[in-house]
This record gives C-alpha cells, sequence and structure tokens, in this order.
C-alpha cells in the first residue's frame, strides 16, 4: 500500500461497504425504509473508523500491528453495530447482532474480492505528503463519525418522540 492511496482506499471501502450491506440487508428480507436508513447512518459511523485506523498503524508500525488492530476493530464492530441495530431496527425475523454478524462478514468478504480487481483498475495517485495525509485520514475519519453519531441520535430521538 502506498501511503497516496489512503483517501482512495477510504472512499472505495466506505461506497463498497454500503452498497454491499445495504443489498445483503435487502436480500435477508430487511425492507422497510428506515431500517435501510439506519444501516447506512451506522455504516457511515463505524467505517471510516475501521479504515482508518489500521491505515494509520499500518504507516507507523507495520502490517502485522495493521491486522490486530483491523480485526479488533471489525470485532467490535459487530459488536457496536448489533447494539445500534438492536435499539433501532424494527426487522425482527432475525437476531440483531446475527443481522450484523452477516452484513459485517458480507462487506469484509465481498470488499476483500472487489478490491483485489478493481486496485489494478482504480489505482490513482495524489502527490501529498504522506504523514500529513495520515493524520488528515484519521481526523477526517472521526470526524466523518461523530457526525453520524449525532444523525443517529437526532433520528432516534424523533423516532421515539412521534411514539
Amino acid at each position: 500500500m502506498d501511503i497516496n492511496d489512503i483517501p482512495e482506499i477510504m472512499l472505495r471501502s466506505l461506497l463498497f461497504t454500503i452498497i454491499i450491506e445495504i443489498l445483503v440487508a435487502l436480500i435477508i428480507g430487511i425492507k422497510n425504509k428506515k431500517d435501510i436508513i439506519n444501516i447506512l447512518l451506522v455504516n457511515l459511523l463505524t467505517n471510516p473508523i475501521v479504515t482508518s485506523i489500521p491505515i494509520v498503524f499500518n504507516v507507523y508500525f507495520g502490517i502485522l500491528s495493521r491486522n490486530i488492530v483491523l480485526y479488533t476493530l471489525e470485532i467490535l464492530t459487530f459488536l457496536i453495530e448489533g447494539i445500534i441495530y438492536f435499539k433501532t431496527i424494527k426487522y425482527r425475523k432475525i437476531n440483531p447482532f446475527l443481522i450484523s454478524l452477516i452484513l459485517n462478514l458480507s462487506s469484509y468478504f465481498i470488499g476483500e474480492l472487489l478490491n483485489k480487481y478493481l486496485v489494478i483498475i482504480l489505482h490513482l495517485k495524489f502527490e501529498i505528503n504522506p504523514l500529513s495525509l495520515v493524520n488528515i485520514c484519521a481526523i477526517t475519519g472521526i470526524l466523518i463519525s461523530i457526525t453520524t453519531l449525532i444523525i443517529i441520535i437526532i433520528f432516534n430521538r424523533r423516532k421515539h418522540e412521534k411514539n
């Protein structure tokens, strides 16, 4: 991985994750518009963190630390998304934690396959100072996640006020 590929990696990861998880959610029977919006918002919250932090670890500490951090974040993401789905999604034919597991495994493995094939086709280069780029990506990921968390809180408060 070249440090200049970080913006492309983050954008591609977010887009692939959203597309894959929404398609899989529809396939397993989640059709409610608000449930789909919740899945979208949850991914806007978690994906930038799961993508940016391992990249920073890879740059500063190497691939082994990146992998440890990535798999730890993936497990935490499964749990956090399961809790959020439990509190927000109305679809109950499948346990919300199982929904989280299915969606995350699908997006991870399908995303890995897509990345292997598309990275060759979509390879972009940016001429930016590598270390400042890493910091910008990490801060951007955190800001996107905080903003999305605020949107989820507002969305859910409005939902509870209507009930």
